[in-house]
Order: C-alpha cells, then sequence, then structure tokens
C-alpha cells in the first residue's frame, strides 16, 4: 500500500505514512493563521488610506474653489495622517512579507512530499524570487501554483490529484501586481508635480491626480490582502486534510 500523504514510498505505520513523511510534514496552520493576521492588518491599512484620500481630494477641491482657511488646515492634517498611515503601512508590509515567506517556504517542503519532483522551481526560489528583478513578477505565482495543485485531494485507486482551478490565485496575483504598477506611477505622478511646481501642495491638479491614483492602489491593495488571506488558509487547509490531519476541505472552497 502506498503512503497516504505522498502517494510514492510504501506505508509502513498504522496511519499509512512512509518512513519520511511520518515525521517530515510540518503543518502549516499556525503561520498561517499569523500570516492572515497581517495581511488582514494591510488591508485595514490601505482602505484607511483610501479614505483618507477620498476627504483629502475633497479638501484640494475646496482649496481650489477658494475656501482657503478651513480647506488649507483640513487639508494639511489629513496629509500628515495620510503620511504616516503609508509610512506604517510600509512598517506592517515588511513584517507581512517576511512571515508570509516562511509559511510559503513550509507549504513547499510540504508540496515536495506530496508530489515529488513535480515542481517546475526548487525551494530555494521561495525566498529568492521575490527578490530578483522581472523574476518577482511571475515566479512567486508559479511556486504557489505548484504547492497548489500538489496539494490537491487525491481520489481513484491510484491516488491520482484532482486537478483544481487557480482562479483564486490568478486573481490574488492579478490584484497584487496591478497594486504595484499603481505605486510606481503614484510616485512618479508626484514626483513629476514636484519638478513642476516646487511644491506639491501648490499644484491642485497634480495632487488629485495623484489621490486618485493612490485610491486606486490602495482598493487593489485592500482587494490583494482579501484574496490572499484566502489562498492562505485554504491552501494550509488542504495540506492538513492531505496529510490526515483534518477532515477533507469541501470541493466548493477549492474550485473558485
Amino acid at each position: 500500500m502506498s503512503c497516504l500523504v505522498c502517494r510514492v514510498r510504501p506505508s509502513l505505520g498504522a496511519d499509512g505514512r512512509c518512513f519520511a513523511c511520518a515525521g517530515a510534514y510540518r503543518s502549516p496552520a499556525s503561520l498561517g493563521t499569523a500570516t492572515s493576521v497581517l495581511l488582514g492588518v494591510n488591508g485595514a491599512l490601505a482602505l484607511a488610506v483610501a479614505v483618507l484620500d477620498v476627504l483629502d481630494y475633497s479638501s484640494v477641491g475646496a482649496l481650489a474653489g477658494g475656501t482657503t482657511d478651513t480647506a488649507d488646515d483640513s487639508l494639511d492634517t489629513m496629509l500628515a495622517l495620510s503620511n504616516a498611515l503609508n509610512v506604517l503601512s510600509v512598517t506592517v508590509l515588511v513584517a507581512t512579507a517576511v512571515l508570509f515567506i516562511i509559511w510559503l517556504y513550509r507549504v513547499r517542503e510540504n508540496a515536495e512530499l506530496f508530489a515529488p519532483g513535480t515542481h517546475q522551481h526548487g525551494k530555494g526560489w521561495v525566498i529568492g524570487a521575490w527578490f530578483t528583478p522581472i523574476v518577482c513578477l511571475w515566479f512567486p505565482w508559479r511556486i504557489t501554483v505548484d504547492c497548489w495543485q500538489a496539494s490537491a485531494p487525491v481520489t481513484g485507486l491510484y491516488g491520482e490529484r484532482q486537478i483544481l482551478s487557480q482562479g483564486l490565485l490568478s486573481s490574488w496575483w492579478t490584484a497584487w501586481i496591478a497594486g504595484l504598477i499603481l505605486n510606481r506611477i503614484t510616485a512618479a505622478s508626484v514626483g513629476a508635480a514636484t519638478v513642476a511646481s516646487g511644491d506639491v501642495d501648490t499644484d491642485v491638479a497634480a495632487v488629485q491626480t495623484s489621490l486618485v491614483l493612490e485610491i486606486a492602489e490602495s482598493a487593489f491593495t485592500l482587494a490583494a490582502a482579501v484574496l490572499a488571506i484566502l489562498v492562505v488558509r485554504r491552501l494550509s487547509a488542504m495540506q492538513d486534510a492531505r496529510a490526515g490531519l483534518t477532515a477533507p476541505v469541501p470541493a466548493a472552497m477549492m474550485t473558485v
């Protein structure tokens, strides 16, 4: 009888696992929970930045209309809050990225047990892909897809893995990349306004354009955070179910 985890080596004990899988599998559930919490904080901060940007946009419009006293003070206050939130967002993002990579590395190790030799990229790319130009736009998604498919439930007499939809993974990655692109465009927009006027606050049209871009960026960041939480929770649940630690994941949860 083949091992219930990897489906490659023969099982030995009563739990149906082989000698390697009996001690090699490590549940990603705890790391996944912590990662999901930080992703939720990222989403909340993105929402807060978007709300402030909407208020900033209104204040800029009032300033352009000639109501300078109240609007100017309000704009300065909200821009200061927005800047503070952006700094906090970057700090939380770095912490989230570190924890996400640790979680993904564990998931990748487990996926190798489930489907040895079927991954397009080695485990080293779980870390290196995020820091390599151009590659960072594709490899992390591909690694996650391979882990997703390797962790799929098995069916039939020969333990064939189910083919799962990649829609959730593609939606998450699309939102993430869109947010990154808009971040670069927003930074370029602010820089151009600074060169043109010497002071971003005095160039109403440029400030409003930058705010609209930042609102869009925050929307994609929020969407990416929510979708990433779903990816982390479902992939962690699939691996624990595959390892026999929990009940099987309902098929409806994996076909989005």
